[in-house]
């Protein structure tokens, strides 16, 4: 059940951050918990419609994410059909340092962590233009009827 939801919430990622027919990172990222200035009981997202309101995420969400990360994973079985032009690591360190390619948008995902009914997703884009800017997102998704919406964000880092 997971690869199918899985499946869901990279269709959504992909329309939603504007990665279709963009350079991706075969690997989904690997999370270390000690790098983030954040842990669970501090995690909060404000709504994406409105910013009065503030959500906490579910803890099972969150331990889903992080176990699920603790290594990194080959995304391409997930990707069906894929929109995205999958980069190995090697690629990627070589284009990210080519001239012809500095103003390239290249993406890395985390896989999703989802709540025990998988109602709900956690997962990390983070985004890189070797002539520009770089960040990283935390998104919040939830499910409904089998749609999946991104309900918030939340910036990790930007430079």
């Amino acid at each position: 059940m997971r690869s199918h939801y899985e499946a869901q919430v990279f269709s959504v990622i992909i329309q939603n951050q504007y990665i279709e027919g963009k350079f991706l990172l075969e690997t989904s990222l690997q999370v270390c918990i000690e790098n983030y200035g954040f842990t669970w009981e501090n995690l909060n997202f404000y709504n994406i419609s409105s910013d009065d309101t503030v959500h906490s995420i579910p803890k099972d969400i969150y331990d889903d994410w992080i176990n699920i990360n603790s290594r990194s994973h080959l995304l391409a079985p997930l990707f069906s059909p894929c929109k995205v032009n999958l980069i190995s690591q090697k690629v990627y360190d070589y284009l990210i340092t080519e001239h012809d390619y500095r103003w390239c948008s290249f993406h890395c995902l985390t896989r999703p962590g989802f709540t025990a009914d998988s109602s709900h997703a956690l997962i990390e884009v983070n985004y890189c233009c070797p002539a520009s800017v770089q960040y990283g997102s935390l998104l919040y998704l939830e499910r409904s009827h089998e749609e999946w919406k991104v309900k918030s964000s939340r910036g990790i880092y930007s430079q």
